[in-house]
């Protein structure tokens, strides 16, 4: 999978995943209704059959069987965290069901004799539609499937032609509609979606380097360090300077510098391993890396530090104002986060910016780690 593939795919599951948690509280209310709906039909079907009337106890306790548990179910993942992901599939299953209950229960009724009409499925159908929580794709599959077993029940039940034609073409009318109805609302909930990500990414990031600013970074790296306190990841805050970037612009102007610094963000790039790592660019030639170590490994993530300095001058960006090197070069201070340790994200920066000093200090083109 190419990195343009697989960043659109984050982008879907990202979206997916921000569908799905938008509205809970509304979707959790229509869970309920349609729960108090299904007893309200409950109760019909005892008032109108009877207590004594043989097929009572199939039609109640099919409708039952088809539609509680899917819909205690889906209230249930309406509250996990790891669920609500493929909260709308399982709407979609729930409603699956429940057109199956109401195609059931006209064909139990059509058995003894009750000739039921199809503006109990019209009603599901509408509904169907305009329940949130599910994608217009899946609404029109399952308003297609029900429309299929239903005419499928019909001709085996030797409905006449003139009611079989009337409630084919309503179904069918109520089905487009609320399709349509349907996909112009995921377009308008997609495009809200896209216009508040772009909002969202403009205020976050770098406009010279398309990373990270320090609006984009205080949320990630707080995110970051909830996880590692409470699993046994592991990260690193890394902050770097280029070495006399003042001496290349005075050189080789700003122009030429604004290239260095988008060359060098290129290089720093590399380096990540995840989307869990964050590369932001704090201001002037002054970054800041965070390196996320999801297995704990300390010594992997070590390794990762030493490539810093090392990737920036195999860039073999000519400088020539450095001391240090021919090429451009970049002086780095880490911090390891550890638990208990560092509540505060200051911490960590102030740890990484002493170390940073040294590094300066002690000649440039190196890094220090600030346990050392």
């Amino acid at each position: 999978m190419t990195n343009k593939s697989a960043l659109h795919k984050r982008e879907d599951e990202r979206y997916l995943l921000n569908y799905n948690r938008s509205l809970l509280g509304t979707k959790r209310k229509a869970m309920l209704v349609v729960f108090v709906v299904i007893c309200i039909f409950m109760a019909w079907d005892f008032s109108f059959l009877g207590s004594s009337h043989p097929i009572i106890t199939d039609v109640l306790l099919f409708r039952a069987l088809l539609c509680f548990p899917t819909l205690v179910w889906l209230y249930y993942c309406s509250h996990s965290n790891s669920l609500v992901r493929h909260l709308d599939y399982w709407i979609g299953f729930t409603s699956f069901t429940i057109g199956l209950s109401i195609l059931y229960n006209i064909y139990q009724y059509g058995r003894v004799g009750f000739d039921l009409r199809a503006e109990g499925l019209l009603l599901y159908t509408f509904l169907l539609y305009i329940v949130p929580g599910c994608r217009q794709k899946l609404k029109t599959l399952i308003g297609a499937s029900i429309c299929a077993v239903f005419v499928a029940l019909a001709i085996e039940m030797d409905w006449p032609p003139e009611k079989l034609i009337n409630s084919i073409v309503y179904l069918i009318i109520f089905n487009i509609a609320g399709s349509w109805h349907s996909r112009n609302d995921d377009t308008k909930t997609k495009t809200n979606y896209s216009n508040q990500l772009l909002l969202k990414r403009i205020a976050e990031t770098d406009q010279l380097t398309g990373l990270y600013n320090r609006h984009g970074f205080d949320e990630r790296l707080a995110a970051l360090m909830e996880r590692a306190e409470s699993g046994k990841a592991m990260l690193a805050v890394i902050i770097l300077d280029i070495d006399y970037f003042k001496a290349y612009n005075d050189n080789l102007g700003h122009l030429v510098g604004d290239r260095c610094l988008m060359e060098v963000s290129k290089g720093l790039q590399s380096l990540q391993e995840s989307e869990d790592d964050i590369i932001v660019r704090f201001g002037g030639e002054e970054f800041l890396l965070v390196f996320y170590q999801a297995n704990g490994d300390n010594e992997a993530l070590n390794k990762r530090i030493e490539q810093v300095c090392p990737a920036i001058e195999s860039l073999n960006i000519s400088h020539p104002a450095s001391v240090v090197s021919k090429y451009v070069t970049v002086s780095a201070g880490a911090c390891l986060y550890e638990k208990g340790k560092h509540a505060e994200r200051g911490e960590l920066m102030l740890e990484a910016d002493t170390a940073l000093y040294k590094a300066k200090s002690s000649g440039r083109n190196q890094f220090v780690l600030a346990t050392e």
